[in-house]
């Protein structure tokens, strides 16, 4: 099960003071956890600039890409813009339960 946004940015914080980071790059589709996560943690948030209303919806976005709701070139260009910046990130706090593990 997830955390929750103070566990997250409690980590990220203690990471930041120990390695001297004043930024975090968050890969959310919840626009919401954004700013929680800004006001838990104090530091600067970094978001890929994308539309994430597509991703705020309870029906599959597989089913949604399925039934022509979503688009898959904008889905997948957004899910590989996070994957890169994490990939280039010098230090990570994340869950098992990513849906990109």
């Amino acid at each position: 099960p997830c955390q929750g946004v103070p566990s997250y940015a409690r980590r990220a914080r203690e990471m930041a003071l120990r390695y001297g980071h004043t930024r975090a790059f968050l890969a959310t589709d919840d626009e919401g956890v954004v700013e929680e996560f800004r006001r838990e943690s104090g530091l600067e948030v970094v978001v890929a600039p994308a539309d994430r209303g597509v991703f705020d919806s309870s029906f599959f976005i597989e089913y949604r890409l399925l039934g022509g709701y979503a688009d898959a070139e904008s889905i997948t260009r957004s899910t590989l813009v996070d994957l890169f910046l994490l990939a280039g990130a010098d230090s990570i706090v994340a869950g098992f339960g990513s849906h990109f593990g």
